[in-house]
């Protein structure tokens, strides 16, 4: 096996966040920040690993455990991974995570395998995934999302500027499961008709609807809130 490098780009979801899981469209674009990662063939018989008490039972199942030892021989691989996605901050981390590394080990594989195999890994680290993170950083640029279909749109955005708030209390896993534990399915009904009308005078609509869902934070509450009143518009990603 010769080095493989795959780098993946993260994504920002402009609209129709939580509301993409539950069939609704969504706004996507993927953006300058990357995550690349580097398998080659390991060097000695020594394991390491420096992700402390990490285990995914996925690399245990059928799909990759029987076709990766027989392509790297007899010590095993090196996996090296590269970031500028913060973890946690709703850029896709993990799904350009497993996008690379789904890339990068099956190289062979027909396109639709390794979608499978991405959207797996994403069930795993949310608890349900919508497929909209892993299809932008698969396509890149600007996409309207649903139900597993897609086009590339055109959208009237002069200048933007991300913010990054910290890393929030709650995953993005453990907010889908808080936000399906609730009743918002006319929020999310709302949330889904801002998408096919969607301007950048929305954002502060759509910003109100996902803090009336509940997964908008103290802190970006008040960031938001200092942008509107000096005539900017926010919302979290």
């Amino acid at each position: 096996m010769e080095k493989v490098v795959v780098s993946a780009p993260g994504k920002i979801i402009l609209a129709g966040e939580h509301a993409v899981v539950y069939g609704q469209p969504a706004i996507v674009v993927a953006i300058d920040r990357r995550l690349s990662v580097t398998v080659k063939p390991g060097e000695s018989k020594k394991k390491y690993t420096g992700l402390v008490k990490f285990t995914l039972n996925l690399l245990q199942g059928p799909t990759l455990k029987d076709q990766i030892p027989n392509r790297v021989g007899p010590y095993g691989l090196a996996i090296d991974i590269e970031s500028q996605l913060p973890i946690g901050s709703g850029l896709g981390s993990s799904a350009a995570l497993a996008t690379a590394l789904v890339w990068a080990l099956k190289p062979q594989s027909v396109i639709e395998e390794k979608n499978k195999l991405v959207k797996i890994i994403e069930d795993y680290q949310h608890g349900k995934s919508s497929g909209v993170d892993q299809t932008i950083i698969r396509e890149g640029g600007f996409l309207r999302f649903q139900k597993g279909e897609f086009k590339t749109i055109k959208l009237p955005i002069k200048q933007a500027i991300l913010i990054n708030s910290g890393k929030p209390k709650e995953l993005t896993g453990e907010m889908v499961k808080q936000v399906a534990r609730g009743n918002f399915v006319q929020e999310f009904k709302q949330i889904g008709q801002l998408v096919d009308r969607w301007q950048p005078e929305l954002i502060k609509e759509n910003e109100k609807l996902l803090e009336k869902i509940g997964v908008v934070g103290i802190k970006a509450k008040k960031m938001i809130r200092q942008i509107e009143s000096i005539g900017g518009m926010a919302k979290v990603c």
